[in-house]
C-alpha cells in the first residue's frame, strides 16, 4: 500500500501497468471459468434436484437425449448471453463523460459478439423446444409439417423469434453508435426483447399467476444488470484503472438497487409458488435448489458489502486489485447462481402446490384467483402486489429522499411540501398498481377508468408538485470552489431536442389523444385486459405520458423550453374538450367496450351497460372539474431560470 502511493507520484506508468496485466490475466480465464462454472453447476443442480431427463414411455414420441439434455444447456447459453449484451451496454452507460469516447467502442464491440451469440442461442433454444413439443429429434423438425405453426403459435415460439430479432438488430447497430443516448437506446431493445419469453414463462403452479410472471420478470432482469454489469466492469474497463475508479462507485449504487430487487423478487415468487405453505417444500429437490439459492444471494449480499466497506474506495484512490480478486470469486458464484436458476425452472415442483383453480375460470391472467363483489370500501382494503410497480415506486421515492438529503447536507432548504407531494405521489401509485384498483382494473370497466385517470392524472399532478426536475437540476449543479455558479445551467438531457419536443403541451396533447382513441376507440382495451404484459404497459405509457404533459402544462417545474400560460391554458383545454368528447362518445355508445372478455367473467355484481356509462361520467368529472382546478395551479411562468430565460423568479410554492 505504502510503495504503490510512493510510486503512483514518482513513477506512475509502472505501477498503473502492473495492476493491468493482473487483473487482465483473471479477465481472460474468467471468460472461459464462469460459463463452465455455470454448465457444471446446472447439470449437478439436475441431477440431484430431481430435474433429470427421464427415459420416455414406450409408445410415445421420443426427441431424444440430444434435445432432452440440450434444452438446460441451450436456456444456460441463452440467460448468459443475455447477460453479456445487458451488461456491456451497463458498462457503456456508466462511462464518465471522459472516458466515454475511448472505452464505449470496446463495450459496444462486446454487445455486437454477445448479441449475435443470444440470436445463435434463441434459434438453438426454439429449435430443441419444438423437438421436444413434437416428439422428433432436432434433424427432423425441419422436415415436419409443424414447425412453422409450432414456431409461431407457442407463446415461447413467437419470443424466442423475437429474441432472434432483436440480437441481429443489436448486432448490427452497435457497430454503428457513438452516443449514449445510443446506447441507451440499445439497452431497451435489448430488454424488451427479453420480456416476451419471460412473460411466457410456465407459472401454473403459482396461486396468483399475474403476480408469479411479473416477480420473474423482474428477478430475471435486476439479475441481468446486476450480474452482467459486474461482468462488463470487469472484463472490459480491467485496464484502465482511472476509469474503473469512477465506474467502479457508481456500479455499486446500481448494484444495492438492483440487490434488493433481485431478493424482494426471488422470495415473493417463491412465496407464490408455495401458495404459502413453505412445508410442502421441505423435502422436494426444488425446495433444496431454493434453499441453494438463498445461499447464493446471502453470499452475494456479503460481497457486496465488502465492496462498499473496502473495495470500492481501493479502486477510486487506484487500487483496484482487490477489488478485481473479489468480483472474480463474485462473478463465478453469479454465473453458478445462474446454472441453479436453469436446473430449478426445470425441476417440478412437489405434489400439492399446485394453484387452485380460479372461480372466474382458467384463461384470465389478469385476475386474482379470488375476486370479490366490489364496494368502494374496497377499493382501499384489497391487496393484489405488483412486483415491478413495487420496486419502482420504491426506487424512485428512494432516490427523491436521497436527494433531499444531498440538498439539504449541502445548505440548499428543500420545502416539505414538495417532499410531502413526493410521498402522496407514491402512496397513490402504489394504490393504483398494487391496491383495490388493481384488482379491479380487469373486472369492471369503470375502474379501469378510475385506474387510467389515477394514473394519467392524479400521480402526475402530485409528482410535478413535488418538482423533480428542479431537484435534478439543483443536484446536478457545480458547487466546486474552482467552477463559477450559474444559475442558468442546466443538465445535458434538459438541453436535448427531444425533450424540448416532448414538454411542448401541444405534442404532448397529440400524443395524449392517440393514447386515448386507440385505448377506448380500438380493440387494445380488451387486448390489454386480457395479457398482463400489455395492461402494464398500458398503465406504465399512462403515466409516463401524463407526467410529460402536466410537468408541461403546470409550469410548476422548470422544462427546457417554457411556453406562456395562455398557451398552456388553452392545451388544457383542449383535453378538457377531447376527455368530455370521449366520455360522451362511450356514454351514448351501444356497445359495450371489450364486451367478450365481460361477458366470460358474467359477474353478478355488475351491469355492463351501467357500469360504462359509470366509466364515462368518471371521465365527465376529470373533464370538467378537474381540468379547470388544474388551470388555477398553472404557473405564469417557469419556475426557474434556464437558458432560454435567464431572469430570477419567485420560488414555486409547491
Amino acid at each position: 500500500m505504502t510503495s504503490g502511493t510512493h510510486s503512483s507520484v514518482a513513477s506512475p506508468a509502472p505501477h498503473r501497468e502492473a495492476p493491468s496485466r493482473r487483473i487482465s490475466v483473471s479477465g481472460r480465464r474468467l471468460l472461459l471459468a464462469a460459463p463452465a462454472a455455470a454448465v457444471l453447476v446446472m447439470l449437478l443442480a439436475l441431477v440431484l434436484g430431481g430435474g433429470s431427463p427421464e427415459p420416455v414411455a414406450p409408445g410415445l414420441p421420443d426427441p431424444g437425449l440430444l434435445t432432452a439434455w440440450g434444452l438446460p444447456v441451450a436456456r444456460l447459453a441463452f440467460d448468459l448471453c443475455a447477460v453479456a449484451v445487458i451488461g456491456a451496454l451497463v458498462t457503456a452507460l456508466l462511462l464518465p463523460e471522459a472516458g466515454f469516447a475511448q472505452w464505449a467502442p470496446r463495450a459496444l464491440r462486446a454487445t455486437a459478439w454477445s448479441a449475435a451469440a443470444w440470436s445463435v442461442s434463441a434459434a438453438a433454444l426454439l429449435l430443441l423446444t419444438i423437438s421436444n413439443v413434437l416428439g422428433v429429434s432436432p434433424a427432423a423438425v425441419f422436415g415436419s409439417d409443424g414447425f412453422t405453426g409450432y414456431a409461431w403459435q407457442l407463446a415461447q415460439g413467437r419470443g424466442l423469434l423475437l429474441v432472434v430479432a432483436a440480437g441481429i438488430v443489436l448486432a448490427a447497430y452497435s457497430r454503428w453508435t457513438s452516443t449514449r443516448a445510443g446506447v441507451a437506446l440499445l439497452l431497451v431493445v435489448a430488454v424488451v426483447g427479453m420480456l416476451p419469453v419471460l412473460f411466457s414463462g410456465h407459472s401454473a403452479a403459482a396461486s396468483d399467476h399475474d403476480l408469479a410472471t411479473s416477480s420473474l420478470v423482474l428477478h430475471v432482469v435486476a439479475a441481468s444488470v446486476w450480474v452482467g454489469g459486474l461482468a462488463g466492469v470487469l472484463l472490459l474497463l480491467r485496464r484502465d484503472p482511472q476509469v474503473l475508479g469512477k465506474v467502479v462507485p457508481r456500479y455499486s449504487v446500481l448494484a444495492l438497487v438492483c440487490f434488493g430487487a433481485v431478493a424482494f423478487s426471488g422470495l415473493l415468487n417463491a412465496w407464490v409458488r408455495t401458495s404459502g405453505d413453505l412445508g410442502l417444500w421441505a423435502d422436494s429437490g426444488y425446495g433444496a435448489l431454493l434453499a441453494v439459492k438463498i445461499a447464493a444471494l446471502v453470499a452475494l449480499g456479503f460481497f457486496g458489502w465488502s465492496h462498499r466497506r473496502r473495495s470500492v474506495g481501493d479502486v477510486a484512490a487506484g487500487r483496484p486489485r482487490a477489488f478485481a480478486r473479489l468480483a472474480t470469486v463474485e462473478v463465478l458464484v453469479m454465473a453458478a447462481t445462474v446454472g441453479v436458476a436453469v436446473a430449478l425452472s426445470r425441476t417440478p415442483p412437489p405434489v400439492g402446490a399446485a394453484a387452485e383453480v380460479p372461480s372466474h375460470g382458467t384463461g384470465h391472467p389478469t385476475l386474482g384467483s379470488d375476486v370479490a363483489p366490489f364496494t368502494l370500501s374496497r377499493i382501499f382494503t384489497e391487496w393484489r402486489p405488483d412486483a415491478i410497480s413495487l420496486v419502482l415506486i420504491v426506487v424512485a421515492i428512494a432516490a427523491y429522499v436521497a436527494g433531499v438529503r444531498r440538498l439539504r447536507r449541502d445548505g440548499i432548504p428543500w420545502p416539505w411540501l414538495r417532499v410531502a407531494a413526493a410521498g402522496a405521489a407514491a402512496a397513490v401509485a402504489l394504490l393504483a398498481t398494487s391496491g383495490g384498483l388493481a384488482v379491479y382494473s380487469t373486472a369492471a370497466f369503470s375502474i379501469q377508468v378510475a385506474q387510467f385517470l389515477v394514473l394519467f392524472i392524479v400521480v402526475p399532478t402530485l409528482v410535478t408538485l413535488s418538482a423533480p426536475a428542479r431537484m435534478v437540476i439543483e443536484v446536478s449543479r457545480p458547487r466546486r470552489a474552482d467552477v463559477e455558479y450559474d444559475p442558468a445551467w442546466l443538465p445535458s438531457p434538459f438541453r436535448s431536442r427531444a425533450l424540448v419536443w416532448v414538454t411542448d403541451p401541444l405534442n404532448t396533447l397529440i400524443v395524449v389523444t392517440v393514447m386515448i382513441f386507440a385505448l377506448y376507440a380500438t380493440p387494445l382495451l380488451e387486448a390489454s385486459l386480457r395479457s398482463a404484459p400489455l395492461h402494464l404497459t398500458v398503465n406504465v405509457f399512462a403515466l409516463a405520458i401524463g407526467c410529460l404533459f402536466w410537468w408541461s402544462v403546470l409550469g410548476l417545474d422548470p422544462v427546457p423550453a417554457p411556453r406562456p400560460r395562455s398557451y398552456r391554458l388553452w392545451v388544457l383545454f383542449g383535453f378538457a374538450a377531447l376527455f368530455a368528447g370521449i366520455a360522451a362518445r362511450i356514454y351514448l355508445s351501444e356497445v359495450v367496450l371489450a364486451g367478450d372478455w365481460f361477458s366470460e367473467l358474467d359477474w353478478q355484481w355488475v351491469e355492463m351497460p351501467l357500469d360504462q356509462q359509470a366509466g364515462a361520467r368518471l371521465m365527465w368529472v376529470s373533464a370538467l372539474v378537474l381540468g379547470p382546478l388544474l388551470a388555477l395551479l398553472a404557473r405564469p411562468r417557469p419556475a426557474v431560470a434556464t437558458q432560454r430565460d435567464t431572469e430570477d423568479v419567485p420560488e414555486s410554492t409547491a
